[in-house]
């Protein structure tokens, strides 16, 4: 049976459509909950297919959504939305682009509620996680992007593939940086140059000089004079830099000081700059600080988040692997005037095991995607602070190490708040802020 019309009852969290066929699960991308069609089955697992939509039999029908405590709610109405970019479906860039943004809103809150009720076994229940903080306007929103050269075309990689896809617009990217995307491509067909990946980047500086491999020369572009914005590709793996950070953004959010934020090309850096101010702002009032405490700021990066608690704490100690992020982090320190800030460079694992000073009061954790390894659960786990606060770009692993906190020996964390944030409009992903104390305590915040 390689064709089978199915019906979508939900959306799985890569953005594919979830049908069931007798006890089978069977994902289709693009598929909408509610709607039917006639797929074709491309992947035949023991416990799962996926397929694709050869045609569509009907439109949009109401459904369930089951809760998991044997009651249902109703789905919002989806609507399939007309889709803006000609090459939506083919690029990887964007996963739901075919919905309205407020349905995409819907189902990233509900894939952190189903990833804590499952993976984490909790106690949080669903009106604990807090609607998710969308954007007024959320297209043309990143700062950077990492596309790819194949030696014809320059582009996105396709869904699940490394077929480079080219676009003439896209609606992620500042019409500035699809322009320095055309003439990159000019250049770099002229110059008949080899495949590499290429990195554009939007920040608050002017010209700019590069070093790539083997070669010198001028990429930057004067700061647009309207939107104090400047583009820059970087081409090759190899980039060399010295002095100051290279790159500057401000982070500005409600009810919070703005904060000038510099980085070199080699840094982590969160590619929404106006969700930035808003994740800030979250963190601040999750922490709810009192001019005391002493703060720990685990996978720190270039400090933004210390650097915005540094202003209500006593004293905050960021640890960061990259030592190039590091020195970024102290130039950041002193250009924003912050004296409480201190930075460790190191493999967080093990400079938690070395003398940090005092016992914190609040941790804050932003691993990459895979989450907290195992010695940095065991140091918190010794440390025990009054209160964890936990960013996560990936539902999954955090509710993995929300779970572990909760069941720490001798007494463990309860989960306080949780707080998604859309920093990636348009696709799958979603940040999550999550604030936990020591069972018993009595905290500030949210």
């Amino acid at each position: 049976m390689s064709e089978l019309t199915v019906r979508a009852h939900s959306l799985a969290s890569d953005g594919s459509g979830v049908a069931r066929v007798d006890n089978l699960v069977v994902f289709v991308r693009g598929l909408l909950p509610g709607e039917t069609a006639r797929v074709r089955v491309t992947e035949r697992r023991k416990k799962f297919w996926r397929a694709e939509i050869l045609r569509f039999d009907s439109g949009i029908q109401p459904e369930r959504l089951e809760l998991g405590n044997g009651g249902t709610r109703p789905i919002p109405a989806a609507e399939r939305s007309v889709v803006p970019c000609p090459v939506f479906g083919r690029c990887g860039g964007c996963d739901l682009l075919h919905m309205s943004y407020e349905d995409t809103l819907f189902w990233k809150r509900r894939w952190i509620v189903d990833a804590l009720a499952r993976i984490a076994k909790t106690d949080v229940a669903g009106e604990d996680v807090i609607e998710v903080l969308g954007m007024e306007d959320p297209w043309r929103y990143r700062n950077k992007a990492v596309l790819h050269w194949d030696g014809v075309s320059l582009g996105w990689y396709a869904a699940q593939s490394h077929e480079v896809v080219e676009f003439e617009d896209c609606l992620l990217l500042s019409r500035d940086m699809n322009d320095q995307v055309r003439e990159l491509k000019a250049s770099l067909v002229a110059e008949a140059a080899e495949p590499a990946p290429v990195t554009l980047r939007e920040a608050s500086w002017g010209t700019n000089r590069e070093t790539g491999r083997g070669t010198d020369r001028e990429i930057g572009r004067e700061t647009d004079p309207e939107t104090g914005r400047g583009t820059s590709p970087e081409t090759g793996r190899e980039m060399e830099r010295g002095g100051s950070p290279s790159r500057e953004l401000w982070v500005e959010g409600e009810g919070i000081p703005p904060l000038s934020i510099g980085f070199s090309p080699e840094v982590f850096m969160q590619v929404n700059t106006v969700q930035m101010g808003v994740l800030l702002r979250t963190v601040i009032a999750m922490a709810g600080l009192s001019g005391h405490e002493i703060v720990w700021d685990l996978y720190c990066g270039v400090g933004l988040l210390g650097l915005g608690l540094a202003g209500k704490a006593r004293a905050v100690v960021g640890v960061e692997e990259n030592p190039e992020a590091v020195e970024d982090a102290f130039e950041n320190a002193r250009r924003n005037g912050v004296g409480n800030i201190d930075f460790v460079q190191g493999r967080v694992e093990q400079v938690l095991g070395t003398d940090l000073g005092r016992r914190p009061d609040l941790v804050v954790v932003d691993p990459p995607r895979a989450g907290l390894v195992r010695g940095v659960l065991e140091s918190l786990g010794r440390v025990l602070p009054a209160k964890i606060i936990y960013v996560s770009c990936d539902p999954a692993t955090l509710a993995r190490d929300v779970g572990r906190l909760v069941g720490f020996d001798g007494g463990g964390y309860k989960v306080r708040g949780v707080q998604p944030i859309d920093m990636f409009p348009w696709t799958r992903h979603v940040e999550c802020v999550v604030l936990m104390s020591r069972v018993g305590e009595e905290i500030r915040g949210m």
